[in-house]
């Protein structure tokens, strides 16, 4: 497996591609957002390779003020090559990405607000995939627009207790969105 940070033209196409299919609407960022964050130092996106070939993609976002400060955006592998241990793979390399982090944050949608069972069941395996790829449940939960979540982290060089990763969890926010929006759109979620 390989990892090399996306250049425009691949970054374009994965959206159109790929995010497209596996994030709904109101969960995608705008790609002029994301581009612009790039420029700016504040995102990064990798694509997984095998060989030559672009088999899934994680975007991430930072906040300048806090350079250990990491949100794994969007993470997504390839269909036809899921259920192949890659995802796992990939999550194990992060220490590689991002060496001066303390973790990696995750955001995972609780799966005791699933509308239906079978959301239910697919937000359970993919927490149960995140905690069994060395994940750690800070805790913490977040409303973010609506959307109740469940915040990871994987640790790379410490293992941030649940006030270290809401801190980190809000200036990764804060950077990414004006502080009204921030203010109305992103609480801390009552356990």
């Amino acid at each position: 497996m390989l990892l090399r940070d996306l250049t425009d033209d691949r970054i374009t196409w994965v959206y159109q591609n790929w995010m497209m299919q596996d994030f709904p609407d109101d969960e995608r960022k705008p790609l002029a957002r994301i581009r612009s964050a790039l420029r700016d130092g504040d995102y990064r996106c990798i694509g997984i390779f095998e060989a030559e070939a672009l088999v899934g993609y994680a975007f991430f976002a930072g906040a300048p003020a806090k350079r250990n400060a990491v949100l794994l955006d969007y993470f997504a592998i390839a269909p036809e090559k899921r259920n192949r241990g890659l995802g796992g793979m990939f999550l194990q390399r992060l220490p590689e990405l991002f060496p001066q982090a303390a973790a990696v944050m995750i955001e995972t949608e609780a799966p005791e607000t699933a509308a239906n069972a079978a959301e239910q069941d697919l937000r359970q395996r993919r927490l149960a995939f995140y905690l069994r790829s060395g994940c750690e449940d800070s805790g913490v939960q977040a409303d973010v627009f609506g959307v109740r979540f469940r915040l990871l982290s994987y640790p790379i060089g410490l293992h941030p207790d649940a006030e270290q990763i809401w801190a980190d969890y809000c200036a990764v926010y804060r950077n990414m969105l004006p502080e009204s929006m921030f203010l109305r759109h992103i609480a801390r979620a009552a356990l």
